[in-house]
């Protein structure tokens, strides 16, 4: 593909040189017809190259990228037992601290990462950021989770 555009540049290249081979067996004196001959040599040269530059951006490829979707499973999942919970928050990540100058129960986030494995199902409205002496935390708090139906486990 990018041949046949250096074919073609490589020709305009010699037919200009053609044209100023020929303009060399004349005098050298600068009349208003060798002016104008030098000004249409550069007129199709920039416009060859301008045709070329295009030529370029129009040639290209795109990617065609096919995306493998799951295949659905061939059976419903099934429910979990009774006695599996995911709210059933671990009462070993109920802290209390400092928030705003008022001491506040909340869970951690950091604790209920290794301790909770629905981190990513609690509610963002029941989020409360703070700041430690050691830099912004982020916490749970237990009324806003038991409003939607979180329970603190006994143990």
């Amino acid at each position: 593909m990018y041949a046949k555009q250096h074919h073609k540049f490589i020709a305009l290249i010699l037919a200009a040189s053609v044209a100023v081979t020929s303009l060399s067996a004349v005098p050298a004196y600068a009349d208003g017809k060798t002016a104008r001959q030098f000004g249409w040599i550069a007129l199709l040269a920039v416009i060859g190259l301008a045709v070329q530059d295009s030529n370029r951006k129009r040639s290209v490829t795109h990617n065609n990228y096919t995306y493998n979707t799951p295949n659905p499973p061939s059976t419903p999942p099934r429910p979990l037992p009774p006695q599996v919970s995911r709210k059933l928050l671990p009462l070993n990540c109920l802290r209390v601290r400092n928030v705003n100058g008022q001491r506040r129960e909340l869970f951690g986030l950091r604790c209920l990462k290794q301790n909770f494995s629905y981190v990513s199902s609690l509610p963002y409205a029941c989020q409360l950021g703070y700041s430690n002496g050691r830099g912004n935390r982020v916490g749970f708090e237990p009324l806003c989770l038991r409003e939607r139906g979180y329970v603190t486990a006994l143990r």
